[in-house]
């Protein structure tokens, strides 16, 4: 069964505010923002061990927000990046989540007073 456009475009934006509401992601998405960073500095930036930086950077990663590539001279380092066709997409479904035009005037359905719950 497939997945609606608007039903999968909720998912992502919910897995993007997921991944970057934690402090540590959304630093190391922050240092990503301003170019390529290699683990390494990432690490010594954030004062964190490179296992942690790695661990927190495959959460970005799975969801598709960063891309990484190995150093071709040394394995060890990696270099980060923003992938920046997904973070267009996100920024269009943010864009229209957030879409003022949406809101229209409405009154409750319900009672102000002795609202019944199911």
């Amino acid at each position: 069964m497939a997945i609606s456009p608007i039903v999968s475009e909720q998912v992502n934006l919910m897995e993007l505010f997921k991944v970057l509401g934690n402090e540590t992601r959304f630093e190391i998405f922050k240092r990503v923002m301003t170019g390529s960073q290699c683990n390494c500095e990432l690490s010594e930036a954030l004062g964190i061990p490179l296992n942690l930086v790695s661990h927190h950077v495959h959460i970005m990663l799975d969801i598709g927000l960063i891309t990484a590539r190995r150093d071709e001279h040394d394995a060890r380092w990696i270099y980060y990046s923003v992938n920046q066709q997904i973070l267009e997409a996100f920024r269009q479904d943010l864009l229209e989540l957030t879409d003022v035009t949406n809101i229209k005037e409405r009154t409750p359905a319900c009672p102000v007073k002795g609202c019944k719950k199911d």
